[in-house]
């Protein structure tokens, strides 16, 4: 299955977008960088590194490169935990998000959900709280299943030599 160019392009550009919008979002936590500790600075490096994933997938999907959905698709799924404890949090969305958490307190649980265009990087460890979350980004897992739909279909579908 050949996914159109119309959705690659979008799908190029949000990922492109999100990932610039998130690298210029985290500029002035990187300018302070040396004052975190190694544990904050591996979890900007990495954050930073799946930004910079994110332009140049974007940048294969909207130019409709060979490869291009596994590498998006990668990076969609890359977006779809998200859990807040106390031991660590971690959330992260690159163009848009909407999250679906359990949210679980001393003496409730619940659900909720959020969603919003644009970028997203929340990490903290052994911080207190008196609730936990435990999300998904249903936007983020939706994606990252549709092209893998369609790496799947395209590896089932019989070969141009095959058909000859």
């Amino acid at each position: 299955m050949k996914l159109a160019d119309p959705p690659a392009r979008s799908l190029g550009l949000l990922a492109v977008a999100g990932s610039a919008l998130g690298v210029v979002m985290m500029l002035p936590i990187l300018f302070q960088a040396s004052l975190f500790r190694g544990l904050d600075q591996f979890a900007l490096f990495a954050t930073l590194c799946l930004y910079g994933y994110g332009i140049w997938s974007g940048v294969q999907a909207f130019n409709s490169r060979e490869g291009w959905k596994f590498h998006a698709r990668n990076f969609w799924f890359a977006q779809v935990p998200a859990f807040s404890t106390s031991a660590v949090t971690f959330i992260l969305s690159c163009g848009a998000g909407a999250w679906l958490f359990l949210r679980l307190g001393e003496h409730s649980v619940g659900v909720t959900g959020s969603a919003y265009l644009g970028s997203a990087y929340q990490w903290s460890y052994m911080q207190h709280k008196s609730e936990s979350l435990l999300g998904l980004n249903l936007f983020a897992a939706a994606i990252a299943a549709w092209l893998t739909l369609a790496l799947v279909r395209e590896s089932n579908a019989p070969s141009e030599e095959d058909a000859a």
